[in-house]
């Protein structure tokens, strides 16, 4: 299916003029050229007209970017950036209503500065423009990954059917940061299949000072023998985390660690959090957003940690021990523990959906290179991924709480277990894992067996290379 919405529509015409003789090469040529330049022309209107409709003021806007553009403000003018935060997790008491405020890093406001000499609308549509580009860099820098050259009209399709997608809408409506991260990850899968090592260590230290909970991309790394690329990625994080503290003092450093503290603890039942942590908080400790279950906070912790720990041991299963290599399979790893990442994360909320475009676009590059029934059923599950995923949201969480049980607490745990976002997380890991079975000819439950029974040798060969690494003997052939 999607083989057929990117392949040129004069591919394999030698084979197939005879059956129409009064049909030249020349006019099929023509018209497949004027339907891909109409394609292409419909995907820019749809893209600048939603563009336009993002960035225009509004009544309500983007409640995140106000919290980012006075950091940076902050920042500029010498003052505390997180001073508002710090005096809000001060004030809090357990029950309360969690609200948003900036606990990036400094990195992320710094790198918004130059906003904040523009009026603060001209700054948020100036935001806007910036987030639309760093889709567009994602998209041809994920495509670009694999060796290809992929044609404008491939480009604009998967950027307009991105764009259309909840969590991209509500990138631009929150005014967030996540695609900022896409575009940096994306560029750096780019610049290490291409083997610049350093740039691509750069580009990932970006994307995880901006979002620790990302920091765990490392271990895998290490796993895949990429050692220089996983610790001058580390190295990187470190730097950019730490250099603005020079300047910033060591009381801005002990209010950011605070603030850690409390976003990965008292805030995770925040009801925007689709993480499975996000939702065993909700159903085992005492919180805002609903009545649990049971006040048990070492019940939900217990259950988070063995989540946690076999999804990290499915990736590991499933993913080469080897270096990265310039193709569709380690393209497809990334995907893998991308998404897995995501059900991993303490926090997770609904736009950091944006990062499955990094494994959404790996399954599309899989498939436009295959052309058997593995490869229609995965384009057919995709498309219903995506589908899922472009339903306004008011047509399914707020459905589901018009329509819920009398009883207030039957309603609470209907509501908190039938989130939609996290069920299209979890879709997009599952559809990670058949994919890449596929792609290895080697089943998602095979390859746990297989790796739980060779971990000792796994383990022991991974620590040899390790040693020869550290002697500069190595080898990534």
């Amino acid at each position: 299916m999607l083989r057929t919405l990117v392949r040129p529509l004069n591919h394999g015409l030698d084979d197939t003029t005879g059956a129409n003789p009064g049909l030249g090469l020349d006019r099929i040529a023509f018209i497949g050229d004027r339907w891909r330049v109409l394609a292409s022309i419909a995907c820019l209107v749809i893209l600048v007209i939603g563009l336009v409709r993002q960035i225009a003021p509004q009544e309500y806007q983007a409640p995140d970017f106000i919290h980012t553009y006075n950091a940076a403000m902050a920042m500029r003018q010498g003052e505390n950036l997180y001073g508002p935060a710090i005096a809000w997790v001060a004030s809090y008491a357990p029950g309360n209503e969690l609200t948003n405020q900036y606990f990036y890093a400094p990195t992320f406001a710094a790198l918004l500065i130059p906003l904040t000499f523009l009026p603060y609308q001209l700054a948020l549509s100036v935001w806007g423009v910036c987030i639309f580009a760093c889709l567009c860099v994602s998209i041809y820098a994920l495509l670009r990954s694999t060796g290809s050259h992929p044609s404008l009209l491939t480009l604009l399709a998967l950027i307009t059917a991105t764009s259309l997608t909840t969590a991209v809408r509500a990138e631009y409506f929150l005014g967030q940061a996540n695609l900022f991260m896409v575009a940096c990850i994306s560029a750096a899968i780019w610049a290490r299949q291409a083997k610049r090592i350093e740039l691509a260590a750069i580009l990932l230290g970006l994307a995880l000072v901006t979002k620790p909970m990302l920091v765990l991309i490392a271990l895998y790394l290490l796993w895949k023998r990429e050692f220089k690329f996983a610790l001058a990625t580390i190295a990187s994080f470190l730097v950019l985390l730490l250099v603005p503290f020079l300047w910033l003092g060591t009381t801005a450093l002990g209010n950011l660690l605070t603030l850690w503290r409390f976003y990965s603890t008292q805030y995770l039942s925040f009801s925007e959090n689709i993480a499975p942590r996000g939702l065993l908080e909700r159903l085992f400790t005492f919180n805002p957003v609903v009545r649990p279950i049971v006040d048990a906070p070492a019940v939900a912790y217990g259950l988070w940690l063995l989540i946690a720990a076999a999804t990290f041991v499915l990736t590991l299963a499933v993913i080469a021990p080897r270096p990265i290599r310039r193709d569709t399979r380690s393209f497809l790893e990334f995907g893998v523990i991308v998404s897995g990442l995501m059900l991993i994360s303490p926090l997770t909320e609904p736009p950091y959906l944006v990062m499955l475009i990094i494994p959404a676009v790996a399954a599309f590059a899989w498939i436009t290179r295959r052309a058997d029934r593995y490869a229609r059923l995965a384009s057919i599950l995709l498309i219903a991924w995506w589908i899922a995923e472009s339903i306004p949201r008011q047509f399914t969480e707020n459905f589901l709480r018009a329509h819920t049980y009398t009883d207030s607490l039957s309603a609470d745990l209907f509501v908190t277990l039938a989130a939609s976002n996290f069920y299209i997380l979890l879709a997009m890991f599952a559809l990670q894992l058949y994919i890449i079975g596929k792609a290895s000819q080697r089943g998602t439950l095979s390859a746990v067996t297989q790796f739980v029974k060779a971990l000792p040798r796994l383990a022991w060969a991974w620590l040899t290379d390790a040693l020869l690494f550290a002697r500069g003997k190595f080898s990534a052939a």
